[in-house]
């Protein structure tokens, strides 16, 4: 079973060699009722990952705003994050947060797990993903990579994989 972090790394679309690419995933889950949509960024060279939520989910208007960090593991494709709620008049954290943990369930990168919140309360779901939304970079070497980033950032984007050949978790 791939995970998440796998399928941040490849894009290969149009490339004889698969590389690190910067990808975007998008992700809808039902918690009792309540429908929220997540944007997850896969880090592109490890098994890590940040991302932005809201509830309602797109493209209504957000109550909340949502910020996860979570990773991945390649071998079992077990994925768990910790995800807070953001006021969206103020951006600052409400308080209220829930961790998930669960696994990767099917080739479409769905996963379903258990959710605990804050207030304790646990709840079985799926999280979705909807691949039509996903974006993903086409960078044809590492060079391309380093060249696309402003100057002053290149430092930097010479240390990362973006655009260097992947190569498969065994």
């Amino acid at each position: 079973m791939s995970s998440l972090a796998v399928v941040g790394l490849s894009s290969g679309a149009g490339a004889a060699v698969g590389r690190n690419q910067i990808t975007t995933l998008s992700y809808y889950v039902d918690v009792a009722g309540y429908t929220h949509s997540y944007t997850v960024n896969p880090d592109p060279c490890g098994n890590s990952f940040t991302g932005t939520g809201q509830y309602p989910a797109l493209p209504g208007g957000a109550i909340f705003y949502e910020r996860l960090s979570g990773s991945t593991d390649n071998t079992t494709g077990v994925v768990s994050f910790t995800d807070t709620y953001l006021d969206p008049s103020t951006g600052l954290p409400t308080g209220y947060s829930y961790t998930f943990s669960g696994t990767f369930i099917n080739a479409n990168q769905d996963a379903q797990g258990v959710l605990t919140d804050s207030n304790a309360a646990t709840f079985n779901v799926t999280f979705i993903h909807i691949p039509a939304n996903d974006t993903s970079t086409n960078f044809k070497n590492h060079g391309d990579y380093v060249n696309s980033v402003p100057p002053s950032q290149r430092s930097a984007a010479a240390n990362s994989c973006v655009g260097m050949p992947y190569q498969s978790m065994k």
